[in-house]
């Protein structure tokens, strides 16, 4: 699982940029091309000035950064996943989805954290509130394990066929269609139609999970 969220972060890290200006947007562009380049040194410098103007994709960048980029090969920054908590908070408390499916993957490992699964939930639901499929696809074990949250097949079923529809890397795919397939055959005629109307449901709904 850890080296299936080293992947995510880099491949996303380079994927959403939302600027504040064109001046934000192309040093942001341009820390993107050096992350992809394993110049995470340099990506870092590009990005921090950014961060401190409180750019929350900046910020989730430097987080990716200083979590992930000595075990990506890089010897330019020195692993610190407090530091990484700390950006990945600030943007998270801004709203960005990535950031927050991070900072509860921080909380759920304890890593640069104090492990807090009730935490980890909390964060994984507000990404996945905005179709993040890693935090639906999470969030829905922790209600199929009852880890931080209440243990509830229905909102499982629901999280996790969400996360199917968004899109999965295939062993996370696999995993869910081998939980969703485990609760289908346990569930009656109506707790099914029920758990599937949660997983159709709009945010918001009377019936979303």
């Amino acid at each position: 699982m850890r080296r299936l969220l080293i992947a995510m972060a880099l491949w996303f890290a380079g994927t959403l940029c939302v600027p504040a200006s064109a001046m934000a947007g192309a040093g942001i562009e341009e820390a993107d091309a050096l992350i992809q380049q394993g110049e995470f040194g340099a990506a870092l410098e590009a990005l921090l000035p950014f961060a401190f103007q409180g750019i929350a994709d900046a910020q989730y960048k430097v987080g990716v950064i200083y979590d992930y980029s000595q075990q990506a090969g890089s010897s330019g920054v020195p692993e610190n996943p407090f530091e990484a908590v700390k950006w990945y908070r600030k943007a998270a408390d801004q709203g960005h989805a990535r950031a927050q499916r991070n900072l509860a993957a921080c909380y759920d490992a304890g890593r640069g954290v104090q492990a807090d699964p009730a935490a980890a939930a909390r964060w994984y639901r507000a990404a996945a509130l905005q179709g993040d499929s890693f935090a639906e696809f999470s969030l829905g074990l922790m209600y199929y394990e009852g880890r931080g949250v209440g243990q509830h097949v229905d909102r499982a079923y629901a999280w996790l066929a969400r996360a199917r529809h968004h899109g999965l890397l295939p062993v996370q795919r696999d995993k869910a269609a081998e939980i969703l397939k485990t609760i289908e055959a346990g569930m009656t005629p109506e707790e099914l139609s029920r758990a599937q109307q949660m997983a159709n449901a709009p945010p918001g709904s009377r019936l979303a999970p």
